[in-house]
């Protein structure tokens, strides 16, 4: 039997209950405020420039810094509560107080400040997280509370070894999908936004040769063929620029502009041989992945380039429409039949939600 307390002390022990409850529910919507808010919220929440955005971005910038010790200061305040309210019960009501107390702890303390606050905190994160960043910060920074948690966590990494280690914290191109199939879900994006989500994402890994237009589907203009012809079969499929060869495909001596035609036809010279007219081609290898094919395009200043496979033979055409087509989707003009393909960009995102699927 513990001994006999005076009024004093439980009237003190009895406000140090109360205030390691409060402490703890308050820690409880910090939690999970926090864990919830992402660093990327953080960063648009931190546009305000006020003292608990700024706190709010330093601690999502590192959330290891914060949850350990959060959850250790919940733990402690919810233990030493629960050890004062056992001595106060059972002087009050004694082996009866404890039971009672026993009961309290387990069905008010879970209640009212742990499930309570939490539930709170997830219907409600941005203000949870504005709320609790400062103080957080601030008391994290206490040297007592950091020293006690560090030494406390130290040991924990101690015991666990590298299994203890954080996790990467970045972002994977799964989770991404998946962040944006929940969006159009919620209604906050257009399902013709998720697709362009999935097209960008999968733009990185594509390869030149998933995009080209193949060899045996390729418009090509022998070099020998005169200005009048060659514009007359360029007006007619439509084409602004068509690659020229000497004697066969492979043997690909430049790009002939339809605008550099017309201008020759116009000075009564359609009747040259279109091989001195055209301008020098560039090659490029059909493993060469799409976003540095776009930057060779963008630095030459070409909207045509011709890919060669392994041998250096010609294997196919890549023109800036079929790049930007492989985002947005087929682009037709008057001169276009009706598409009758899959686009690109809607193929990948099939590719993708089948694969989602598989997993």
């Amino acid at each position: 039997m513990i001994a006999a307390l005076s009024v004093p002390v439980e009237l003190v022990l009895v406000l140090a209950v109360v205030a390691l409850l409060v402490l703890s529910g308050a820690l409880a919507i910090a939690e999970t405020g926090l864990v919830r808010t992402s660093k990327v919220k953080a960063k648009v929440l931190a546009e305000d420039q006020t003292r608990a955005t700024s706190a709010l971005l330093e601690l999502t910038s590192h959330p290891e810094r914060f949850l350990n010790p959060i959850l250790l200061l919940v733990l402690i305040c919810q233990l030493v509560s629960a050890t004062l309210l056992g001595i106060l019960a059972d002087q009050w009501l004694g082996a009866w107080g404890v039971l009672a107390a026993t009961v309290f702890e387990v069905v008010i303390i879970f209640v009212f400040f742990e499930a309570v606050p939490k539930n709170w905190a997830v219907h409600n994160p941005e203000r949870a997280a504005l709320m609790s960043a400062a103080p957080v910060k601030s008391l994290l920074s206490f040297p007592p509370i950091r020293a006690l948690t560090s030494a406390l966590i130290g040991l924990a990494n101690l015991v666990l070894g590298s299994a203890n280690q954080a996790a990467s914290l970045s972002t994977s191109e799964s989770e991404l999908l998946a962040m944006a199939d929940i969006a159009t879900d919620e209604a906050i994006i257009d399902p013709s936004e998720r697709e362009f989500i999935y097209s960008i994402i999968a733009f990185g890994d594509t390869i030149t040769s998933s995009i080209m237009t193949p060899r045996p589907k390729m418009t090509a203009l022998r070099s020998s063929v005169s200005v009048e012809e060659a514009l007359a079969e360029m007006l007619r499929l439509g084409y602004s620029r068509v690659p020229v060869y000497d004697e066969k495909l492979d043997d690909i001596t430049g790009i002939v502009y339809a605008k550099d035609l017309m201008a020759l036809s116009q000075s009564s010279r359609h009747e040259e041989i279109i091989r001195p007219h055209t301008r020098s081609p560039v090659f490029v290898p059909e493993s060469l992945l799409v976003t540095k094919l776009l930057k060779q395009m963008q630095s030459s200043a070409v909207h045509q380039v011709i890919v060669v496979d392994e041998y250096g033979l010609t294997a196919g055409v890549v023109t800036l429409e079929d790049i930007l087509e492989e985002l947005v989707g087929d682009i037709s003009d008057e001169y276009d039949a009706a598409p009758t393909r899959t686009s690109p960009r809607r193929a990948r995102y099939r590719a993708f939600r089948h694969a989602d699927k598989q997993q």
